[in-house]
């Protein structure tokens, strides 16, 4: 014999058999929408991943949380040139710091901030470049390049540091700085490198210490860059590298020298030193160093890169 129904409430909380039919039926809970985005450039990727280039400030905005794979590179630092009227040129300006991870964002609008161009200087020191900033993480600006018997290095500092000016092997800007900022984490960046009698170092790069000058008069060479292997950037960003297709960002300047400025770095966007001229400017949108100027002290240093954000997702 079945159950009797009843529709008194303590009879259906003490008889569990009372329940029948639809009302023994939890409600089923809706289900999760997919995660998706907006914001700077999107790409989709064959390999299953949504991509999102930020080359100038904007906002990522996500209709639900979900986990995310992010790089950030910092604005790179400024070269500078040589106010005394010699040839022996100013350090090469370091690149911007990079911070990659993984991490669970929420729902709803997420800046981005670029670390935006560094002009270069005709004056000591260059400039320190511009941290981007997004998702709660800093990527600092590379250093400054070093100038004419400077020794204050504390501007040398960055994601990258600057390179030591002419007469100066210690005065190096030192990489991996985390300043003016509470995340406890380091940026990926190296040391510039040492300067000497008539030239300065290279600016330090993501993926290697910048060049110590040499004789007679060269200027050191900007440090490497870094690459993301497993990213699939396209090549209308980064820079190409010695590693194929794969694209590289933040390298550092090249520094100036009496006789020969020193060379860009072999990949990551980097400035050409330079002797009795101008100081490159960096690549935009890959946080390179500038490169440093050696002249007739009128001859200005490069700028420094802008930075750049690229995150991800699996779809």
């Amino acid at each position: 014999m079945a159950p009797i129904k009843t529709n008194n409430p303590a009879a259906s909380y003490f008889d569990f058999f009372s329940q029948s039919g639809k009302d023994a039926v939890s409600p089923v809970p809706p289900p999760v929408p997919p995660f998706t985005a907006t914001g700077g450039t999107k790409i989709d990727d064959p390999d299953g991943y949504s991509y999102h280039f930020f080359t100038s400030n904007d906002n990522f905005v996500t209709n639900t949380p979900g986990p995310i794979d992010y790089v950030i590179v910092g604005g790179g630092g400024a070269g500078t040139g040589q106010p005394h009227g010699n040839n022996y040129g100013g350090g090469g300006a370091g690149a911007g710091g990079v911070r990659t991870g993984s991490l669970t964002i929420g729902t709803g609008t997420n800046p981005v901030v670029i670390g935006a161009t560094k002009s270069g200087a005709a004056v000591y020191p260059g400039a320190v470049g511009n941290p981007s900033v997004a998702f709660g993480v800093t990527a600092q600006g590379g250093g400054s390049g070093g100038g004419y018997n400077q020794t204050n290095v504390v501007e040398f500092n960055g994601g990258s540091g600057g390179g030591a000016p002419h007469y100066s092997s210690s005065a190096i800007g030192l990489g991996s700085r985390v300043t003016g900022t509470t995340d406890p984490a380091p940026d990926t960046g190296n040391n510039g490198g040492a300067g000497g009698n008539t030239a300065s170092g290279g600016g330090g790069g993501a993926g290697g210490v910048g060049g110590n000058s040499a004789p007679p008069g060269v200027g050191g060479k900007g440090g490497l860059g870094i690459a993301f292997p497993g990213w699939a950037i396209p090549p209308s960003y980064g820079t190409p590298g010695p590693s194929g297709p794969i694209r590289y960002f933040a390298g550092g300047g090249g520094g100036g020298g009496n006789s020969t400025g020193g060379a860009a770095p072999d990949a990551g966007g980097g400035g050409v030193g330079a002797a009795s001229a101008n100081g490159g400017d960096a690549t935009a949108n890959t946080g390179g160093g500038g490169g440093s100027a050696a002249g007739n002290g009128t001859l200005t240093g490069g700028d420094g890169g802008s930075g750049i954000v690229i995150c991800r997702y699996n779809t």
